[in-house]
């Protein structure tokens, strides 16, 4: 052991007041049990372990986030998983304390996550059981180790304690978990995604369409954590990045920005200040084949506008000309300038410019 008991306890303390040195504290606790890295999370249970966790909160000691949630996500698979659940607050278990290791290498949870990552064991204790939340500490250890120790296992149930009343003075009390849950559940109904950013461009939190961009890749994509979007080939820096930064750094306006997919799709991101979360923003973005039926009952009730109108609007003001406006909706050039002509009038605006400055200046970017 590496680490005194006193040191490691005080770190955990440390991270209770500040909640950014919980990284340093569970890589005190990975080198005192010579681990691999060193995770703590806490979930909401309202939907089972074994399902999507409803609402995550997780440090770890030097594992990317990506790869740190990926983790989490699949404890639902870990083999005998619900009899590792059902163990006492505080009562630590191995893997190969459980079962024989030849039988633990033909396990999905060996073969997926463990072995691809040059892993053997994982020590584990459930720090925090209550009614509808679960916290669990996990330590993987490496394959060129032995495998976890009764030395390693007492001083995590030792530790574990401690870290319950850490997380608790951070505020990850029940009732924080489970309003985070409602915060997901609402964003996941949207139809855009959206994604908060936090100092260093790093993504904190995606809603399910988020997620699913990130994954597909084709117009925005995460390194080291950090949010991106491709560039135009024109494109010297990227306008996403830059409106970020505009926002982190503490400007109250927000900044649409136009971005175009690897295959050639128009979308649109919104970057907004967060206010009361200084150093943090709102990123929302939406494709130019987004539903856009709450928009155009807007635009009518405000301006008396047809519903062809409306709609004619809304592609003036998603940076379309007249021709491809025609091309698109089937219909005749004549037949879309006459409809710029009475919207103009409608609106009281003088030209397609001011048309669109207006119509964005009134719709949310979450239409």
């Amino acid at each position: 052991m590496t680490q005194d008991y006193e040191t490691l306890v005080g770190s955990i303390y440390d991270s209770a007041a500040d909640p950014a040195q919980w990284p340093e504290a569970l890589g005190l606790i990975r080198d005192a049990v010579d681990a691999a890295y060193v995770g703590i999370g806490v979930t909401s249970l309202t939907s089972g372990i074994t399902e999507k966790p409803a609402a995550t909160l997780f440090h770890c000691s030097s594992l990317e986030d990506d790869m740190a949630l990926q983790l989490w996500t699949m404890m639902g698979s870990v083999p005998d998983g619900q009899a590792v659940l059902d163990l006492p607050q505080d009562v630590s278990w191995s893997q190969l304390s459980r079962m024989q290791e030849t039988e633990f290498r033909k396990t999905g949870f060996y073969r997926d996550w463990l072995k691809p990552q040059g892993l053997r064991d994982v020590l584990g204790v459930n720090s925090i059981k209550r009614k509808d939340m679960l916290g669990i500490l996990t330590m993987p250890t490496a394959a060129n180790r032995e495998p976890v120790t009764a030395e390693n296992r007492q001083l995590a149930e030792q530790l574990s304690p401690h870290i319950r009343r850490a997380m608790t003075i951070n505020d990850l009390s029940n009732n924080s978990v489970l309003a985070l849950s409602l915060y997901r559940q609402v964003l996941d109904t949207l139809s855009v995604a959206v994604f908060i950013v936090g100092p260093g461009h790093r993504v904190v939190f995606t809603n399910a369409l988020g997620d699913a961009l990130l994954s597909d890749g084709q117009s925005v994509f995460s390194v080291g954590g950090s949010l991106h979007a491709h560039r135009g080939q024109s494109d010297r820096v990227c306008a996403l990045e830059t409106a970020i930064g505009h926002a982190l750094a503490g400007e109250p306006a927000g900044h649409g920005v136009p971005l175009v997919s690897m295959a050639g799709e128009m979308i649109a991101a919104y970057v907004l200040p967060l206010a009361g979360r200084s150093g943090h923003c709102a990123v929302f973005v939406t494709h130019s084949g987004a539903s856009n039926a709450m928009a155009v009952d807007v635009l009518r009730g405000m301006f008396n506008l047809t519903q062809a109108e409306a709609r004619v609007a809304l592609l003036i003001a998603s940076g379309k000309g007249p021709q491809r406006i025609a091309i698109a909706q089937g219909v005749a050039m004549n037949t879309v300038r006459t409809h710029l002509k009475h919207i103009f009038s409608k609106m009281d605006v003088q030209d397609q410019t001011a048309l669109a400055g207006l119509v964005t200046s009134l719709l949310p970017p979450v239409i």
